[in-house]
């Protein structure tokens, strides 16, 4: 059961600035802007 980035990646948690790892994990990450332009 393969979940992809964007389910495992709300936009709450998104807009918090936290980023997905491989892992399978979430690290709080760069600011919220920076994060959503990375993400996208």
């Amino acid at each position: 059961m393969n979940k992809t980035v964007c389910d495992l990646k709300p936009k709450p948690l998104l807009e918090l600035g936290f980023e997905h790892q491989k892992g399978g994990k979430y690290y709080r990450s760069i600011p919220t802007n920076q994060a959503g332009l990375v993400n996208l």
